[in-house]
C-alpha cells in the first residue's frame, strides 16, 4: 500500500464498501449494550442527542462511538443519520492498523473525546487557547533560576 495520509483515505482503501444509512435512522442508541465499535463519517451527517439535547452533528471525517472502543458500557448517546449518510464502522483491529498507518489518528481521537467530555460537563464547546503569555521580567530586577532538587 503506498504512504497513507490521512485516517480517510486510510478506511477509504480498508473499506470500499460503507454502511449506508437513510434520513432518521438511529445508528446506535444511548442505554443499548456497546458492540465495540465506533463509526468514521463518510459521506452526509450524523446527529448525536441525549435525550432532547443535542449533542453534536458530525460531519465527514469525524468520528463517533468511539467510547466503545475503549469501554464496554452501554453507550451514552444517540446517533441517528443525516441525509445521504454513509459510514464505516471500526472495530478494535481496524482501529489498531489504522493508528499504526495513521500515527495521529490517536492523538485526533482523544482530542475529540477530551472536547466532548468538556462539553458534556461544562456545558459548552472547548476552544483551543493559546498558551498563557508570560509576565516581563522587571526591569532592573533579575529572576533567580529555580531550585533544584537534590533528589534524583
Amino acid at each position: 500500500m503506498s504512504e497513507v495520509h490521512t485516517y480517510l483515505e486510510f478506511l477509504t482503501a480498508l473499506d470500499d464498501r460503507p454502511l449506508r444509512f437513510q434520513e432518521g435512522d438511529t445508528i446506535f442508541e444511548a442505554g443499548e449494550p456497546s458492540d465495540g465499535r465506533m463509526f468514521v463519517v463518510r459521506t452526509g451527517s450524523v446527529v448525536l442527542h441525549s435525550g432532547r439535547k443535542l449533542l453534536e452533528r458530525v460531519e465527514p471525517g469525524g468520528i463517533l462511538g468511539e467510547m466503545a472502543l475503549i469501554d464496554p458500557a452501554p453507550r451514552s448517546a444517540t446517533a441517528v443519520a443525516g441525509p445521504d449518510c454513509t459510514a464505516s464502522a471500526v472495530t478494535e483491529l481496524m482501529l489498531r492498523r489504522l493508528v499504526t498507518h495513521v500515527p495521529g489518528f490517536a492523538l485526533e481521537m482523544m482530542r475529540i473525546l477530551v472536547r466532548r467530555f468538556r462539553q458534556a460537563t461544562v456545558g459548552r464547546p472547548s476552544r483551543p487557547r493559546s498558551a498563557p503569555a508570560r509576565k516581563p521580567a522587571k526591569r532592573g530586577v533579575k529572576r533567580r533560576p529555580k531550585a533544584r532538587s537534590r533528589r534524583r
